[in-house]
C-alpha cells in the first residue's frame, strides 16, 4: 500500500501511513518515501490500530526490544476505535508534536493513579 502523507498548512509536521508485513519493511519503505533520515533513537511513542493489535503485537515489541538503537522508554498506544492517523490528527492543546502530547498524557496518568 502506498504511503499517504497528510499535513495542514499551519502544522510543522506531517504524518505518513505505511503498511508492511514487518517493522523492518515499514521502516525501509518509509525511508524511501521521505527526504529525512529516520532516527529510531528519537522515538517517543508507537501508536497502532486496534485491528493491528488484534493480529498480535509480539513481533512489534520484539523488534523494539532487540533493536539496540530503540529507546526503551518509548510508549506503546493502541488506538481504540480509531486509526493511528486519526489519533495523530487531534490538535494538541499546546504547540507540540502529537507523539509528545500522548507521552505527556500517559506520564500524567501514571503519576495520578
Amino acid at each position: 500500500m502506498p504511503s499517504s502523507p497528510t499535513s495542514q498548512p499551519d502544522k510543522r509536521f506531517s504524518t505518513t501511513r505505511i503498511a508492511a508485513q514487518t517493522v523492518n519493511k515499514a521502516l525501509n519503505i518509509l525511508q524511501t518515501e521521505t527526504y529525512r533520515e529516520l532516527v529510531i533513537e528519537q522515538n517517543k511513542s508507537i501508536i497502532i490500530s486496534e485491528a493491528a493489535a488484534s493480529r498480535g503485537i509480539r513481533p512489534l515489541i520484539e523488534f523494539f526490544i532487540r533493536n539496540p538503537k530503540a529507546p526503551p522508554q518509548a510508549l506503546l498506544f493502541i488506538a481504540h476505535h480509531h486509526t493511528a492517523q486519526d489519533i495523530l490528527a487531534f490538535p494538541p492543546v499546546q504547540e507540540t508534536l502529537p507523539g509528545l502530547q500522548f507521552v505527556g498524557a500517559a506520564q500524567s496518568a501514571v503519576k495520578y493513579n
